[in-house]
């Protein structure tokens, strides 16, 4: 058990080092493990989550390994300062609250909170990911994104749609990701106003 874990960390660390999606082979030659070593380990990767395979393109690293390595990465004073703020929001709305953070292109559920009395736990989905076109938690990064970094990632909004979400300081979705889910997000920017992240409150 324990060589199979070695191996299946091998392979996940090899690929974060590697230029994404890689190919079987290419993943092969960087661990120096065999061939069927390591596609058997990327198929364990993939179940769980922490490997997303993307056709004949190859392999990239999974939307559970991101939101593990934001949960123990280099933002933990962000999560000591966010926490209660998502706490009190649940409380005071009676809504599940979540924070996303921007990977890329793509924005990352890594830490929900989810009201007690709702069926739908959406909240819990931790590692979810979804474009930041899509849904207003991706939105609300995505609008404060510079031309430059847009253009860079091959997504943006209509230009009245930014505008209107820069003027408001948020933006609404009803039911984009979930059936019967609506949601509200602001975003989380750093102190040069660049947009690293997301809170939303959701809900039916």
């Amino acid at each position: 058990m324990e060589v199979i874990v070695q191996r299946g960390l091998s392979v996940l660390e090899a690929l974060a080092g590697m230029e994404q999606p890689a190919g079987l082979t290419a993943i092969t030659q960087r661990t120096g493990l065999s061939q069927s070593q390591v596609f058997r380990a990327l198929r364990a990767l993939e179940r769980d989550g922490y490997v997303e395979h993307v056709g004949r393109r190859g392999y990239r690293i999974g939307s559970r390994a991101v939101a593990l390595a934001a949960m123990i990465g280099p933002r933990p004073a962000l999560y000591r300062a966010v926490y209660p703020v998502v706490s009190h929001l649940v409380n005071a709305t009676g809504h599940s609250v979540t924070v996303h953070l921007r990977s890329g292109a793509d924005r990352v559920l890594v830490l929900g909170i989810p009201a007690p009395n709702e069926q739908v736990r959406v909240a819990e989905i931790a590692g979810e990911r979804s474009p930041l076109n899509v849904g207003c938690s991706g939105r609300v990064i995505l609008a404060l994104l510079s031309d430059d970094e847009r253009t860079r990632i091959g997504l943006d909004l209509s230009a009245r749609q930014r505008e209107s979400i820069q003027e408001r300081g948020y933006d609404i979705s009803l039911e984009e990701n979930h059936p019967g889910i609506n949601g509200i997000a602001g975003p989380l920017v750093e102190d040069d106003g660049t947009p690293i992240g997301s809170v939303s409150i959701v809900g039916p």
